[in-house]
């Protein structure tokens, strides 16, 4: 049997509900329409009636949770907003979301500081979860990109997927070996 895991690098079809077009990379899932399950349990019903033909774990998106919450993607959440935001993961976990996933390159989440994502990953250590990242950055500065991913993780002791380890761009060629390191 095949399990596909969904809501990779920030987005993902739950929970949440839009007032109008998706914001990148949202819009790769759809339109506003197709964003439909207010809840996590919602989606995890309309999955279950759909009786697909694999298995199926989602994570939970950054971007999505930003996009709930905040009126302007294109900075850094306040404090009440990151409250927020842990409280609708912390419900989406309890109704079987696997983790949380970030999109940090993209530019919804780009304004997103390294402490907003740390207190988000924060609550997932409570249900046993996830962070999976598509990292701020594959080009030249993919070493401190990787840190990040891996201080969030030790902060938050959980678990660490990369969801894309690359080295991009010229400046990065022949530094497959030091990134594996």
């Amino acid at each position: 049997m095949t399990t596909v895991i969904v809501g990779n690098c920030g987005i993902s079809a739950s929970p949440t509900v839009l007032a109008g077009d998706p914001p990148d990379p949202m819009n790769l899932l759809g339109n506003q329409e197709d964003f439909k399950y207010p809840t996590f349990k919602a989606y995890a019903e309309a999955v279950a009636e759909a009786k697909p033909a694999v298995n199926v774990a989602a994570l939970v998106g950054h971007t999505t949770l930003r996009n709930q919450v905040m009126d302007d993607l294109q900075r850094t959440a306040t404090d009440e907003e990151i409250a927020k935001m842990q409280s609708n993961l912390d419900l989406a976990m309890e109704q079987g979301a696997l983790g949380l996933s970030s999109g940090l390159a993209y530019a919804s989440a780009k304004q997103a500081n390294a402490n907003e994502v740390m207190q988000l990953a924060k609550v997932l250590s409570n249900h046993g979860g996830i962070y999976t990242t598509h990292m701020r950055t594959e080009f030249e500065e993919i070493l401190s990109a990787m840190e990040e991913a891996f201080e969030t993780g030790q902060y938050a002791k959980v678990p660490v997927v990369i969801s894309h380890l690359k080295c991009a761009g010229a400046g990065n060629w022949g530094r497959t070996k030091e990134v594996l390191d």
